[in-house]
């Protein structure tokens, strides 16, 4: 079948306005072509491609100005949380953060704090510290212990019968 790229664009331009596009995947499902025909007619970084992407992003920007308006307005706490995850700093957002890793220098001070986790979590991640920094050559972790700290996770093995 022969396209005609002045219509192809045209049509991109309506489908991208009118469905609200975000994706170039979208667009050419919607469309009713193949991605590399669009390609093909239309080059990354061609003048066609910088607009049409251009449109994608406008529709993308419009639509994170809606959801965040609406998470505004809502009444739904968790609705607030999100909102302010997403307009907060750094350090507000570790403080949200329900697990904190610090990384520290000092003479005998621990690379990690590694906040909340049991001492047997810290454990293993100082065993994998000093592998990645090639202090030891091999790691030996002792599931067991960690199991019998946190029983919520359990042992792995399956519980006999009798």
């Amino acid at each position: 079948m022969a396209y005609d790229r002045v219509k192809i664009y045209e049509q991109a331009l309506e489908v991208l306005e009118k469905k609200k596009c975000f994706f170039v995947e979208d667009l050419v499902a919607l469309m009713g072509i193949h991605k590399s025909t669009f390609y093909d007619f239309f080059p990354i970084n061609s003048d066609e491609s910088n607009e049409i992407k251009r449109g994608l992003q406008r529709n993308r920007a419009d639509v994170k100005v809606v959801l965040r308006k609406k998470m505004y307005d809502s009444d739904n706490p968790t609705a607030w949380l999100g909102l302010y995850k997403l307009v907060c700093t750094d350090e507000e957002r570790q403080m949200l953060s329900m697990q904190e890793v610090k990384i520290t220098k000092g003479n005998d001070a621990p690379l990690f704090d590694l906040g909340l986790l049991s001492e047997g979590e810290r454990k293993i991640w100082y065993k994998l510290y000093d592998k990645a920094t090639g202090k030891v050559e091999t790691i030996d972790i002792d599931h067991e212990e960690i199991n019998s700290r946190r029983p919520e996770l359990g042992t792995g093995q399956p519980e006999s019968e009798g």
